[in-house]
């Protein structure tokens, strides 16, 4: 199975390859790639992110985690995009911990970001949705399918 990167990857794959390449000396070049995807799409209605309180009810695109890992033979670096609204800084340092203890990637080693979607659950600790949306935002936060990450 082929995956097409949309165009804002490529552009960053084609700058990362462009200057990992030309960063080391010519006999030390080696640059491998490879991508995945892992579906994140929760089996039960869930809480969404932002506009006012709502739940969904059924699916209409599946939700992912797409990582790219480049290896110039001496580093690896994986970029992670996931199709969430927004991770808060604690919620990206609780997944960098994970990381670095269940797969010993250093923190400086992979980047994680979102596709900012408001059809997808909330991930992150209670307390950011509330500074942005106020009184829109009165739910209890559920934790469960953050854990399942």
């Amino acid at each position: 199975m082929r995956y097409e990167f949309p165009f804002p990857m490529r552009c960053f794959l084609l700058v990362a390859f462009s200057q990992f390449t030309y960063a080391t000396p010519l006999a030390a070049q080696s640059l491998r790639a490879g991508v995945v995807k892992k579906n994140i799409t929760p089996s039960i209605s869930q809480q969404l992110l932002g506009y006012g309180a709502r739940k969904s009810n059924g699916v209409n695109d599946s939700i992912y985690h797409r990582i790219a890992i480049l290896d110039d033979g001496v580093t690896s670096f994986y970029l992670i995009s996931s199709d969430i609204c927004l991770i808060s800084p604690s919620e990206y340092d609780r997944v960098k911990d994970k990381v670095i203890e269940n797969h010993g990637i250093k923190a400086d080693q992979f980047w994680w970001t979102v596709t900012h979607t408001h059809s997808a659950p909330e991930v992150g600790p209670p307390g950011l949705p509330e500074i942005f949306l106020g009184d829109r935002y009165e739910h209890n936060f559920d934790t469960a399918y953050r854990d399942l990450w």
